[in-house]
C-alpha cells in the first residue's frame, strides 16, 4: 500500500522573531536580525574569535542580545533601562561591558544615533561602533580618549578596534555579502 504525504502549506507570513529593549520604562521592538546585518555580524564575530584564539585576552564575547541593565540611579530618571546589544564584550571577574557594536535600528535610529551613545559611556564602555549597513557607514565612539565625537568611516579602510592591540578590521570586508541568497 503506497502511503500519501500530504503537504501543508499556510498563506500567513511567518512571524520573525523580536527583542524588547526597555528605554526610560518604554519598550522598544527590535526586529530579528536578517540578510546583511547578520553578515556583519557573522563576520565580526568571526574576527573576534580569531583574535582571541591567537592572541588570548582575558576578555570574553557575550552573546547576542545579551541584556545589558543600564544604572540609573543618580540620574534624571528612575525608571528602567535594559538595552540588547547585537556584539558586546567585556573584561574582568565583574563582565564590565567595554566594546559595543550596534546596527542602526531602522525603526528606532535615533536611539541608535543620539540616546544609546550617552547611555553606553554612562556606563563604563570605552568604545561603541554603530553601523549603518544600508549606508555602509562606521562611526566608532572612543568615549575615553574622543568622547562623544565619532570617527566616521564610509569607504574602504582599516578600522582600528581601540580596545586591543594591532587589531584592524577592513570597513570593505564588513559590509561584504555572505548570504546565499
Amino acid at each position: 500500500m503506497e502511503e500519501k504525504m500530504q503537504i501543508i502549506t499556510s498563506n500567513e507570513p511567518e512571524k520573525k522573531k523580536t527583542y524588547k529593549e526597555v528605554v526610560a520604562g518604554k519598550v522598544y521592538e527590535r526586529q530579528e536580525i536578517t540578510g546583511l546585518n547578520m553578515d556583519i555580524l557573522t563576520y565580526l564575530y568571526g574576527q573576534i574569535d580569531k583574535y582571541h584564539l591567537t592572541r588570548k585576552p582575558l576578555n570574553k564575547i557575550r552573546q547576542p542580545y545579551t541584556p545589558f541593565p543600564i544604572d540609573t540611579e543618580g540620574t534624571d530618571t528612575d525608571k528602567e533601562t535594559v538595552l540588547l546589544p547585537q556584539l558586546s564584550i567585556t573584561e574582568g571577574r565583574e563582565e564590565q561591558v567595554i566594546w559595543v557594536v550596534e546596527l542602526v535600528d531602522e525603526d528606532n535610529p535615533h536611539l541608535t544615533y543620539f540616546v544609546k551613545p550617552l547611555l553606553y559611556a554612562q556606563q563604563g564602555v570605552r568604545e561603541l561602533w554603530i553601523i549603518e549597513p544600508k549606508k555602509r557607514i562606521v562611526m566608532v565612539y572612543h568615549f575615553e580618549k574622543d568622547g562623544f565625537i565619532p570617527s566616521i568611516y564610509q569607504s574602504a579602510r582599516r578600522i582600528k578596534v581601540g580596545i586591543y592591540k594591532n587589531f584592524l578590521l577592513s570597513h570593505s570586508e564588513i559590509f561584504k555579502s555572505r548570504s546565499s541568497d
